[in-house]
């Protein structure tokens, strides 16, 4: 008897003891651990914290070199609390601009989109990223993709790009810079400016798929960087910038 009452007080001491120590439950089943009562709060989307757009790839087919292709976007903020958006673009052929950059929740904004068509290509992709300024949020991604065919206008190429000069003995002997014309008009070099070269033309046209090749020169004493920058009426690059590159 006395060791049957020793354990009909000891069973109420220890269901105590298990429940301050969080092992039992009402139900009679442990409880799920806590979560992150953080995340409640906050937003989401498949490419961003709160930022979803009506479509996250645009082809645009294709495009004749230096025309321009637009289209926009509506953009939504799904979250919670007041986002301030910004869009960053992967070219300069490519803009992206946002109508409006702070967001309440529920409200949309517009982004205009623009390609230029700055090189002939089969396959173009460009990317704008969308970021809402959330800390550690991921950016919502806009992929751009068609290609570039060849215009009607003038298309200036340079070859090499860098300009690469080797010494032979003690002396850099000349090197050689070809200019083509891809287009199909006729392309005019207004002018080339040399910064710690010298070049044996600086002015002359060519007509479609026509090379004219440019000698250019190093000048003793320069410091600093030395390029050129050649001025046309491509409609798409006025101005081309050549690096050189001396090798000592």
């Amino acid at each position: 008897m006395v060791v049957k009452g020793r354990e009909s007080l000891l069973l109420p001491a220890v269901a105590l003891a298990c429940c301050l120590a969080g092992s039992c439950s009402s139900t009679g089943k442990k409880p799920e651990p806590a979560g992150d009562l953080g995340s409640a709060n906050r937003s989401g989307s498949a490419g961003g914290n709160g930022l979803s757009a009506e479509s996250t790839l645009w082809e645009f087919g294709s495009v004749k070199r230096g025309d321009t292709v637009n289209r926009t976007l509506v953009i939504r903020h799904e979250g919670g609390g007041v986002l301030t958006v910004s869009a960053h673009s992967s070219c300069e052929c490519l803009t992206a601009e946002l109508e409006s950059q702070v967001l309440e929740p529920g409200e949309v904004t517009k982004l205009s989109l623009s390609f230029l068509g700055e090189d002939v290509k089969e396959k173009v992709t460009k990317t704008v990223h969308l970021y809402d300024g959330a800390p550690g949020s991921s950016p919502l991604i806009i992929t751009v993709t068609g290609r570039v065919e060849p215009g009607d206008g003038p298309h200036i190429q340079c070859r090499p790009i860098p300009i690469l000069f080797e010494k032979t003995g003690e002396t850099y002997p000349t090197a050689v810079l070809g200019v083509i014309n891809k287009g199909g008009a006729v392309l005019t070099v207004t002018g080339i400016r040399c910064f710690g070269c010298l070049a044996s033309e600086t002015a002359f046209a060519m007509g479609a798929n026509e090379r004219i090749e440019v000698e250019i020169g190093l000048i003793d004493g320069w410091s600093g960087n030395r390029w050129l920058e050649i001025d046309s009426n491509d409609p798409v690059w006025p101005t081309r910038k050549v690096p050189l590159i001396v090798m000592d």
